[in-house]
């Protein structure tokens, strides 16, 4: 729960004021405030249900009865003006015979998210999309939880896509449980805002300027190394087997990092340069590399789309010289002039189109060795022959000597990691229904990271790598769509 602690009230004691507590329909209707109420206990957390606990006496100063005692019961709503917004959940009456007392548990507003079901069908989904929220998880999400917005997202998780198999739980377990795993983020709720926040693990906060030392609340401190759960060499795994070898510059499914150890004096010096320094060289060639290989994506599509078209030409030669055939039999046996003309006109126009499929044919096979050409990994300058250069530059094998390797051995210390939700995707080279010039339009992208390499020294392009966001074409027939990634080469 998110609370402004900026807003909390002390008395002139610096202690913090004790909260009036107003009981409310869960449509949020004043019913009144408690009278006779004692101690109050509020457990407050981040991302997860909030707790307060307080006690009703069933009588005012012992003898009046409270006329507000018995309206206090399950799913009715505890308003604070500072601690937040309360669901109250199997009060307990407590009797001696003589007057009652009645013990009171509430949990944070987004309890009552826990009584609706929230069902995910297999599929990829994006976690949100401002411009486009439909169908996002975050969509999702706000069409069961009424009355609840969108606050705060961070960018980061905006484009972020996750796999999942048919899934049903309840919709506050999938928010504090499912969503978190699978997307690492925080859910946090603003009870006043009712607003829904999420925040990407991995975000940098603003640091508040709090500090406890020993000169003020600190009085012993324990700080255990868990050296156990400390991994320099990770193997990081998607489904199916899904691996980083294909876009990781050393050319294998490793990820390095001995910042620990060379922070440590571990590492001798010359030798910690020397790894920092073909560290850098990775980062150097990364955005070469990345560019390298949605070069490659491009032009191997472009290559099964050549080949299915050389595949039609022959197809259609196929059938050209089939009718060919026929016209020549029917020219043999014909008997007179005038059909024997109709027959030799009809194979001249069958023998021109069967030149002109020839020279179609011919014409799509050289495009076809070119392209193949732009992919042998054996000619130094086509798009694989590049790849393979950077990953012989940066192998460790070739970068550290045998000696070198030897000594940094003992700190790799190696975990695999599975994450399930990242899969492996394939497109179909098959085309099916129909297709039509985009002309005199406009192409608009919004919210996607693109990122340009360019190639016009070595290959006379330029690079795009698109990621995330959405596209909106505008001519005529409006179109838009989310973007998951694509390449475009200038």
């Amino acid at each position: 729960m998110f609370l402004d602690y900026s807003k909390l009230e002390f008395d002139l004691y610096g202690r913090p004021e004790v909260p009036v507590l107003a009981l409310q329909t869960l449509g949020g209707k004043t019913i009144c405030t408690i009278p006779s109420v004692f101690d109050i206990k509020l457990n407050i957390k981040f991302s997860e249900p909030s707790e307060i606990s307080f006690k009703v006496a069933s009588k005012l100063d012992g003898s009046q009865p409270n006329p507000f005692y018995h309206a206090v019961t399950g799913h009715k709503l505890i308003y604070t003006k500072q601690y937040g917004v309360f669901v109250i959940m199997n009060p307990t009456t407590i009797s001696d015979g003589i007057s009652d007392i009645k013990e009171v548990t509430g949990y944070s507003l987004e309890k009552t998210l826990d009584s609706k079901q929230f069902f995910m069908e297999e599929g990829t989904f994006n976690f949100w999309n401002p411009a486009s929220a439909q169908d996002t998880v975050l969509g999702r999400v706000l069409e069961l939880a009424k009355g609840w917005t969108a606050g705060y997202v961070s960018p980061k998780l905006i484009g972020r896509y996750r796999t999942f198999d048919t899934n049903e739980e309840r919709l506050l377990s999938f928010m504090y449980n499912t969503a978190p795993e699978k997307f690492r983020c925080v859910f946090v709720f603003d009870p006043y805002a009712m607003s829904i926040n999420v925040y990407d693990i991995d975000e940098d906060r603003p640091t508040l300027p709090i500090y406890l030392d020993f000169e003020n609340l600190l009085q012993e401190i324990n700080v255990v190394e868990m050296s156990d759960e400390l991994a320099t060499a990770i193997r990081p795994f998607g489904a199916d087997d899904l691996d980083i070898r294909e876009v990781n510059p050393i050319g294998t499914n490793w990820l390095y990092d001995l910042s620990y150890f060379i922070s440590n004096g571990d590492i001798e010096s010359a030798l910690a340069h020397k790894w920092n320094a073909w560290k850098r060289s990775i980062l150097n060639k990364q955005t070469l590399y990345k560019g390298l290989i949605g070069l490659r994506a491009s032009t191997t599509g472009r290559l099964l789309v050549a080949q299915s078209t050389l595949a039609d030409l022959e197809n259609e030669l196929k059938d050209l010289t089939n009718q060919q055939s026929i016209t020549i039999q029917a020219l043999a046996m014909e008997t007179t002039t005038e059909g024997k003309a109709v027959q030799q006109k009809l194979l001249d126009e069958i023998n021109g189109k069967i030149t002109i499929k020839k020279a179609e044919i011919l014409e799509k096979n050289k495009e076809i060795e070119t392209i193949k050409e732009s992919l042998d990994a054996t000619v130094p300058h086509s798009y694989n022959g590049q790849i393979q250069a950077i990953i012989d530059e940066l192998a460790l094998g070739n970068y550290f000597t045998e000696d070198e390797q030897n000594i940094l051995s003992p700190y790799f210390i190696e975990q695999d990691i599975t994450e399930s939700t990242f899969i492996a995707t394939s497109v179909s080279s098959d085309t099916s229904g129909s297709s039509q010039p985009f002309q005199n339009g406009t192409i608009k992208i919004e919210g996607a990271s693109i990122l340009e390499v360019d190639f016009t020294t070595a290959f006379k392009k330029r690079m795009f790598t698109i990621a995330g966001g959405t596209f909106s074409l505008a001519n005529g027939a409006n179109t838009r769509g989310d973007i998951i990634r694509g390449t475009l080469e200038i």
